[in-house]
């Protein structure tokens, strides 16, 4: 009798932890689908978009003259594990000009599939407005 109440005991806290982690898994993947799912970031002559599809709007936008270099990151937090995207960096000329109180600016376009050719782009783009 004891032998099954320690099975049914391992059973259950098993059982318990499954939906425990799944749930935790499961939230993680939706929210990682709201937030960046839909982004959609546009490269023009003078400036970078970040555009959400789901919502059809801008969310922000970053002059290209504002971006003095760009770096590529790779690590736990930059890119998942068994993906192949990084984190391109916006090292930025104005973060001074902050004047509203709840306006912030970006510095990242997370989760980018090729990062090292997005930053070659920026970086291009950026001396050919300089000029």
């Amino acid at each position: 009798m004891r032998i099954d109440s320690v099975l049914l005991l391992s059973v259950v806290t098993l059982a318990v932890l499954g939906v425990y982690f799944g749930v935790i898994a499961f939230v993680g993947i939706a929210h990682f689908e709201l937030v960046f799912g839909a982004m959609e970031y546009r490269l023009y002559d003078d400036e970078l978009v970040a555009y959400d599809r789901r919502l059809d709007t801008i969310q922000w936008r970053v002059p290209l003259d504002a971006v003095r270099d760009t770096t590529v990151e790779e690590g736990l937090f930059e890119s998942p594990p068994t993906t192949e995207v990084a984190t391109v960096m916006l090292n930025r000329t104005d973060d001074t000009e902050e004047t509203e109180p709840y306006r912030f600016y970006r510095h990242s376009i997370v989760f980018i599939e090729n990062p090292e050719r997005v930053s070659r782009l920026l970086r291009t783009g950026r001396s050919r407005f300089a000029q």
